[in-house]
């Protein structure tokens, strides 16, 4: 991750320390750089029409040169919906492991019995690398996922109550 990384995340959740400027200077760096690169018209309209903060992933899979990633959001509220995200050509994913103190989730003041075993996701950031685009996204467990693709398509579905 560049801008939203995962040692920014933990100072972030240490509330004896003022993290409110470095965070927000971190999300203008990063609207600055989408401003200064060319992103497929699919990443773009991911970018204005979804928020998956806090939502579980719910499915992973990846065959040949394509991953495919299923998120369920269902907070605060607002409409629920599934979130279908494919990657094709895809030609590196990496996952790193560790960043978060408690791996079963980031907020070390939840108590015991609401931690799961399921991953949600924290934060993400798309990046430009040659001809390809990166995926970065940051998850509740302790993953990082990178993701380099050349093509992504993604369907956001409502979920009717």
């Amino acid at each position: 991750m560049k801008f939203f990384t995962p040692e920014l995340y933990q100072e972030y959740q240490d509330i004896s320390i003022d993290m409110e400027d470095k965070w927000d200077q971190a999300c203008l760096d990063y609207e600055d750089y989408l401003k200064s690169v060319e992103l497929p018209e699919s990443v773009n309209n991911y970018l204005k029409k979804v928020n998956l903060h806090d939502a579980e992933v719910v499915g992973k899979d990846k065959k040949n040169d394509s991953i495919i990633l299923i998120v369920h959001q269902e907070n605060w509220g607002a409409d629920k919906f599934i979130c279908l995200l494919e990657y094709k050509n895809v030609v590196v994913t990496e996952e790193k492991w560790g960043f978060i103190k408690n791996p079963k989730h980031p907020y070390d003041s939840i108590p015991g019995e609401l931690l799961t075993d399921k991953s949600y996701w924290m934060y993400d950031e798309f990046l430009v690398e040659g001809e390809y685009f990166i995926h970065n996204i940051m998850l509740s467990d302790g993953v990082v996922l990178k993701i380099k693709f050349k093509t992504f398509e993604f369907v956001k579905s409502k979920i009717e109550n």
